[in-house]
């Protein structure tokens, strides 16, 4: 123990670690099938002690469990720092985990392995007031959020999550109820790339996901993948080249409600894009700005109304796609559409450009989860 907390040097043996942020400052483990577990008590107290805290494990296929509160690398009103050098990990939590800030910085480093992300809510890069990173650096890895996580910017927050390389799988599902009318099987997502305000409260911030290398999936619901909401800024970000599938329901890559703006850039590939609602691909809504950039590939689309360059209400849209030939949806397919301004008797403007498009009755795109093996599969249903 030192004046400002214990530090803990662990071992080349699998170690199971009880962590305490109230007590704890540093724990290094040098090797070894390691489990974290999360007992500290985040009650708001004027006893609380708001410690500024870092684990640092070298090697080891590890397990990091949260608490029911809050969980590991996340900071409230301090610094939480955790890093993992190698191996295929798991992380477990509950809310506030897996680099979250609360008036506080958080960051989450996962340097190789094929690693596992489940969290109920404002995990994986979610900031309120503070600034989260989440950086995985290599590995077929798999994240799993209920809604509010994967880069969410919540007002003056600013929230990152970059995965630089790997086959990546990301959801988010089982969220909550959206708000919409006739939309019982639909949720509010949060996640991927978002910035949330509180209307009429409190602004949004700023959330951005960038995944640099791999064939992805990609599975949302409402507001996800690149959106914003009431002065928020949602940035997505698919550097690669390889064919990625998008899936989601509504205001999603790269749309806008409530003088919020988005961005949604795709570098290439063959890819599918699908929403089960509207507001997709460039919708803005009330003085908003939506960009949609595909930059490469022969992409298939399949939307809903009010998409691919829609703006409403003093609103500016922009859908890019610059290359290849492109299928669209028949159905519902109204591109540069621009719709009632009355709600401050202004204009509208939506620019629609594609390389070369083909408008198809049926696209071959259809509603799907998305895939995951039947051990991952399982991880999942216990740890939801």
């Amino acid at each position: 123990p030192t004046q400002y907390g214990h530090i803990i040097l662990g071992t080349l043996a699998d170690d199971h670690y009880y962590f305490d942020a109230q007590q704890h400052i540093l724990i290094i483990d040098p090797g070894g099938n390691d489990i974290y577990t999360d007992e500290t008590n985040y009650q708001i107290s004027p006893k609380l002690k708001r410690l500024n805290t870092a684990i640092i494990d070298l090697s080891g296929d590890d397990i990091y469990q949260s608490g029911k509160q809050r969980g590991l690398a996340s900071a409230l009103l301090s610094v939480s720092l955790l890093v993992d050098q190698q191996g295929n990990d798991q992380y477990i939590g509950s809310t506030w985990s897996q680099s979250s800030a609360f008036g506080g910085i958080s960051a989450l480093i996962d340097q190789q392995g094929n690693d596992h992300y489940s969290a109920d809510a404002f995990s994986q890069a979610s900031a309120l007031f503070g600034s989260a990173l989440l950086l995985d650096q290599q590995g077929n890895d798999l994240y799993h959020i209920k809604h509010h996580g994967q880069a969410i910017g919540l007002p003056f927050g600013k929230a990152l999550l970059i995965d630089s390389q790997g086959d990546d799988r990301y959801l988010s599902t089982q969220g909550l109820a959206s708000s919409y009318e006739n939309t019982e099987t639909q949720y509010e997502s949060w996640a991927q790339g978002v910035g949330q305000g509180f209307r009429s409260w409190l602004p949004g911030g700023m959330g951005i996901l960038i995944d640099v290398q791999g064939q992805d999936h990609f599975t949302a619901h409402e507001f996800a993948l690149g959106s914003a909401y009431y002065y928020g800024l949602g940035l997505f970000y698919n550097l690669g080249s390889d064919n990625d599938y998008y899936q989601a329901s509504r205001y999603n890559m790269g749309s806008a409600a409530h003088q919020a703006s988005a961005g949604f850039w795709e570098s290439g590939g063959d890819d599918n894009y699908y929403s089960s609602g509207p507001a997709f691909c460039a919708a803005a809504w009330d003085q908003s700005s939506a960009l949609f950039y595909d930059q490469a590939g022969n992409d298939i689309y399949q939307g809903q109304d009010f998409s691919y360059a829609a703006s409403a209400h003093n609103s500016i849209s922009s859908f890019w796609d610059i290359s290849g030939v492109d299928q669209f949806q028949k159905k519902l397919f109204q591109p540069a559409y621009v719709t009632s301004n009355s709600y401050h008797q202004g204009k509208s403007m939506s620019v629609f450009f594609t390389n070369q498009a083909k408008i198809k009755t049926r696209v071959g795109v259809d509603k799907q989860e998305v895939v995951v093996s039947k051990t991952e599969q399982q991880w999942l249903d216990k740890v939801i």
